[in-house]
């Protein structure tokens, strides 16, 4: 099922495929798995939900065509037809890639959390999120500073999303976000600019 891709799945119905992009190419566990369980349960009444992630150990040199393409592979491998795709965050990214290079296997496609493009303070939360991943740290505190600009809701986010990061001493998948959205991605199918990530 997915050609092996990390996933989970909840519900019956058609396919809808949840993209998504944490830090490690797992399935996520503990807080970040209920709470994204906990996302898509109101899909689960009328669609199979599969929450789906990378495969782990991609080079860093893989591009956002090269996510896209992977996800590709196990859309036509596993569904006789294009899906529903709804996409959080960095996995908009992807999804906005999938849907301009495989427009066939894209039904309908809705973005949730993303944007066209990384302001300052992404690019400093993106950069402190792959160094911390490079020291061997969990990454996800240096997120904060894109979702509050309150000092004391950052201090406080900063240890929620510690706890989110799901304690592996392992980060190297994580240092996988940035990169990829470097790399220049085709065009949107709406806007014609090409998709740049968002914070995850």
């Amino acid at each position: 099922m997915l050609n092996d891709l990390p996933y989970l799945s909840a519900g019956e119905g058609p396919p809808l495929i949840v993209l998504i992009h944490t830090p490690q190419a797992a399935n996520p566990t503990g807080m970040t798995r209920w709470s994204t369980m906990r996302l898509v349960r109101p899909f689960t009444r009328d669609f199979t939900v599969y929450v789906v992630n990378r495969p782990p150990g991609l080079p860093s040199t893989t591009t956002m065509a090269d996510l896209a393409a992977i996800f590709a592979q196990a859309i036509r491998a596993t569904f006789d037809g294009p899906v529903n795709v709804l996409a959080l965050s960095t996995g908009g990214s992807i999804a906005l890639q999938l849907a301009a290079d495989h427009p066939g296997l894209v039904d309908r496609l809705v973005l949730a959390g993303t944007a066209c493009t990384l302001g300052p303070a992404g690019r400093r939360a993106q950069r402190g999120y792959v160094e911390r991943a490079r020291q061997g740290r969990r990454p996800n505190p240096a997120l904060a500073e894109i979702v509050t600009a309150s000092a004391l809701g950052r201090v406080l986010l900063r240890g929620l999303l510690w706890l989110s990061d799901g304690g592996r001493a392992d980060h190297a998948d994580a240092q996988l976000v940035v990169y990829p959205a470097a790399a220049t991605a085709a065009p949107s199918p709406t806007s014609g600019s090409p998709p740049t990530p968002s914070p995850s």
